[in-house]
């Protein structure tokens, strides 16, 4: 039962009130036919919609099964449209697409319900369409339409039908058929129509209630609702399934006047024409009355919900068929979710657990390098190694090369190194994991060598310079083992060094390999530089290397020194190749002037005072931009001699080291060192300092290049190493035989160059994205308001209706994921072949970016995200609004 009570709707807009219904007072019984009567505009399509909860009212309240619409949420309003009220309208509103079974289907997936089969079948057999469910609706007739639209409100079975003049559109022929079919509905339903359509409504209502400016005009009730009625003088009205009987005739002929009787309803209709009126308001079929119905129904607030499986075949049939409008805005999430495959594959590669991989790859020697980015490696820092390393052993490493001298002419052939890459200086060879193939690991003084098994290779290939008693002669050794104990000759002093064992590498199962004709040269190579041509010796060698050398030029590789002054955009700066710091005056050319400050000659100091510094004329050449000018006449100008002599002169330490390319890379190691100059010398470009300043600058300059050990863990434990290390001091490097640490540097600088690249891409294509899908999702939307109303008038659920888009936003986020992992594969690909130049991961089988899956999953998130968020800004509004509104709008 449903009651209203002092019913008003008033719309407003702005200042101006327009009130549709007026204090509307009405009951209506759980079955029968009500036609609602009224011109345009009287408000009967007003009061439909608020019966059907479309709309609501501005006072009053409406009772349905004793419950109160006034304590109604949205789910209360959901579940009346869904369980109680099946809507009928004037344009038929079917989805043209879909078939008849499948229009008929929409609410009974939208209430959950079962065996939907025969539900169907029932619908149409009683609308009279039992065989053309397979047809689509846009083949159908308009009367067959509002058939189909009254099967689907059956369908469900709701206590109540609501048509908005269902027959607006039809002629009168079949809009007598619809009527009749909704007068067979009401025996067992409550119907109301809404209609302009007196005839009609007279012919078949059992009530009849007019409305005009928003009340109620009248409201009658057919007295007596038999199959026989009397319309007309001498006319007889018959249903049209009911036949008549002879006490039917008895008692309707009741006199010698013939009476025309018929149960043909179009016959009759011929006649209604021409004789009947019916705008007479004492139609004696009718009587004015309030009906008083009384229920003990209670208002059903079952939940339906529209399944995850039919959500998710409504998502997929939409799709199909707006897939062309779809086609740019899965282009776009391809490209999107592509570059933010490769950016996630980029930004996740960690330089030092790949490092550790490949450390633990069988083409690796074991062996891990770690080095400073800018300087050398002191004792006190070594200490800290140890400890950060679990007290691992060590081996130093200084990169010096240290010339050795062939027998013969070897500049051009393969795999030769024409001098040793480094000197290794440790306590125990075995320390490193290396194995004696020859002799001795037991260094005793510093002119005791071990070499590797390459080395020996080439010395046996091509000879080597040896000492025989106090001569030099060539040696062609006819195997390694004549190597052992032969003193070599290195560099050109008379300086000799044996050769006590010789260590074995992978070399010599590699240049099998390369002479059956397998690529791996390049391996060969890197190995050269890493472990191949480097001498073993004790620790100490190096040092006293460079004491035997003090009487020859020797240069420090890569140190700069810069005077500047500080926060001066003007600071001056010079660079000096020789590196020794002497302090003796005899150390400086007797044919080298000495000039103070001044400009004037002097004599040179035999100490240095704290800070005090003396500069060479190339110095200033350097820093002034000059070369032909004297020392006198250059200090004698006010610029140079104002910049000598200001009090923030400083002196810094840097490193030109291998990573950096151009003076401008340089990184400073020191603080600031504050200097006074006290002269020039006339020549050279040597500088001299202070005890001070020598003892601050050796500190760093007496280290070494590196440290390698070998590795005893797993992958992840030398990782957590590697961290740690970095955690204590972050210019630290990590390197290898497979990726040594100048390409560890190089390839961090092209991955970190690769991921801004691809993140900008990234942001671009995820602002594009959005805009994109937002704006065709706003036009799709759009497209389909009408649609989507429906599907809310039908009894769908706002979660419902966000169910359907969650659907489709999983759908193109899937195809467009699909070519977004292919092409991202594709690129990772050759990104692949591109940093296997820098590397020999090509050589060992190992890709340096990792295609992971996990990666895929992640984007499609973000694809799904930025879609889902689209879709839900694009019917948001459409949500909030009220279905009527929604409907005029569609």
């Amino acid at each position: 039962m449903i009651e209203l009570k002092n019913i008003s709707k008033i719309y407003k807009n702005g200042k101006n009130h327009f009130q549709a219904l007026k204090n509307i007072n009405l009951v209506l019984d759980n079955k029968g036919l009500v036609i609602i009567l009224g011109k345009s505009g009287s408000g009967k399509s007003t009061l439909l919609n608020i019966l059907g909860g479309l709309d609501t009212h501005t006072n009053g309240e409406i009772i349905i099964d004793d419950k109160s619409t006034n304590e109604f949420k949205n789910d209360d309003y959901d579940n009346y449209r869904n369980n109680y009220v099946g809507f009928v309208f004037q344009e038929y509103n079917l989805i043209n697409e879909m078939t008849i079974n499948e229009n008929i289907e929409i609410p009974l997936k939208l209430k959950n319900t079962k065996d939907r089969t025969t539900k169907i079948d029932d619908a149409l057999t009683e609308v009279g369409l039992n065989s053309i469910g397979h047809k689509k609706c846009n083949e159908l007739s308009g009367g067959q339409r509002q058939r189909v639209a009254i099967a689907r409100a059956l369908a469900k079975d709701p206590k109540i039908i609501l048509a908005d003049e269902p027959t607006g559109a039809l002629d009168s022929v079949t809009s007598r058929e619809i009527f009749e079919l909704f007068k067979k509905i009401s025996k067992q339903k409550l119907v109301v129509i809404v209609t302009h359509n007196e005839e009609l409504a007279y012919t078949y209502g059992n009530r009849i209630i007019k409305i005009s400016d928003g009340g109620i005009v009248s409201d009658i009730t057919r007295i007596k609702n038999t199959p026989i009625r009397k319309i007309a003088n001498n006319i007889l009205e018959v249903e049209s399934d009911y036949s008549l009987t002879k006490k039917d005739l008895k008692s309707i002929i009741s006199d010698e006047k013939y009476i025309g009787v018929s149960t043909n309803l179009h016959n009759l209709t011929l006649a209604y024409d021409e004789i009947l009126d019916y705008k007479k308001d004492d139609n004696e079929e009718f009587i004015n009355t309030t009906i008083e119905v009384t229920s003990n129904n209670k208002f059903n607030s079952e939940e339906s919900f529209l399944n995850t499986k039919d959500a998710y075949k409504l998502a997929k049939d939409n799709l199909k068929k707006n897939s062309k409008k779809y086609t740019f805005l899965k282009r776009i999430f391809t490209c999107f979710s592509m570059f933010l495959i490769v950016a996630f594959i980029i930004s996740m590669l960690n330089i030092d657990s790949f490092v550790a991989k490949q450390t633990t790859n069988k083409n690796s020697l074991n062996i891990v390098e770690v080095s400073h980015e800018v300087a050398k490696i002191k004792t006190s820092e070594i200490n800290e190694l140890k400890n950060t390393l679990n007290n691992s052993k060590y081996s130093y490493v200084n990169n010096y090369e240290l010339t050795p001298y062939y027998g013969n002419n070897v500049e051009n052939s393969e795999f030769v190194s024409s001098s040793f890459s480094g000197i290794i200086e440790g306590n125990n060879i075995s320390d490193l994991n290396l194995e004696l193939v020859e002799g001795s690991s037991s260094l005793k003084n510093n002119y005791q060598i071990i070499i590797s098994d390459y080395m020996a290779y080439n010395f046996v290939k091509y000879g080597v310079l040896v000492f025989n008693d106090n001569k030099l002669e060539i040696l062609y050794p006819s195997d390694n083992k004549e190597l052992v104990n032969k003193h070599i000759k290195i560099e050109e002093t008379d300086k000799r060094y044996e050769i006590i064992g010789i260590y074995k590498t992978n070399f010599s199962n590699l240049l099998a390999k390369y002479n059956r004709g397998e690529d791996v040269s390049s391996f060969i190579d890197s190995n050269i530089k890493f472990l191949y041509s480097k001498l073993y010796a004790r620790v100490g060698f190096y040092k006293q290397y460079k004491i035997d050398y003090k009487d020859y030029s020797f240069y420090e590789e890569g140190q700069v020194f810069v005077v500047k002054l500080a926060n001066d955009a003007s600071s001056k700066q010079f660079y000096f190749n020789d590196t020794r710091l002497d302090l003796n005056k005899n150390k400086i050319d007797s044919n080298v002037k000495y000039y103070n400050v001044e400009g004037t000659p002097s004599e040179i100091p035999t100490d240095l005072k704290d800070n005090e510094i003396i500069l060479s004329i190339e110095h200033l050449y350097e820093m002034f931009s000059e070369d032909t000018k004297t020392v006198s006449e250059l200090l004698n100008t006010t610029e140079i001699y104002t910049f000598l002599t200001n009090s923030n002169l400083k002196l810094d330490l840097l490193q030109n080291n291998s990573y950096s390319n151009t003076d401008e890379d340089d990184i400073s190691i020191a603080n600031d060192l504050s200097v006074k100059v006290v002269g020039v010398l006339d020549a050279g470009n040597r500088l001299f300092v202070s005890e001070n300043i020598n003892g601050i600058l050796k500190n760093y300059l007496d280290g070494y290049d590196s440290v390698y050990f070998y590795n005893s863990d797993n992958s992840s434990a030398l990782e957590s190493k590697i961290i740690k290390l970095k955690e204590n001091d972050e210019s630290i490097m990590v390197g290898n035989n497979l990726i040594e640490v100048e390409n560890t540097k190089s390839l961090s600088e092209i991955i970190n160059g690769m991921s801004s690249v691809f993140t900008a891409f990234t942001i671009v294509f995820l602002v594009l994205s959005f805009i994109v899908c937002l704006n065709y999702m706003n036009i799709l939307v759009r497209n389909r308001n009408k649609e989507l109303t429906l599907y809310r008038t039908l009894g769908a659920k706002r979660k419902d209706i966000c169910k359907i888009f969650v659907f489709e936003s999983l759908n193109i986020s899937f195809k467009s994921i699909i070519g977004g992992i292919v092409g991202a594969y594709i690129i990772t690909r050759i990104l692949n072949n591109v940093l296997s130049g820098i590397t020999l991961m090509k050589i060992s089988n190992v890709n340096i970016l990792n295609f992971d899956l996990l990666y895929c999953l992640l984007t499609l998130i973000c694809v799904f995200t930025i879609c889902l968020l689209a879709s839900y800004l694009s019917i948001r509004s459409l949500l909030k609004k009220k279905l009527v509104e929604a409907f005029k709008e569609g």
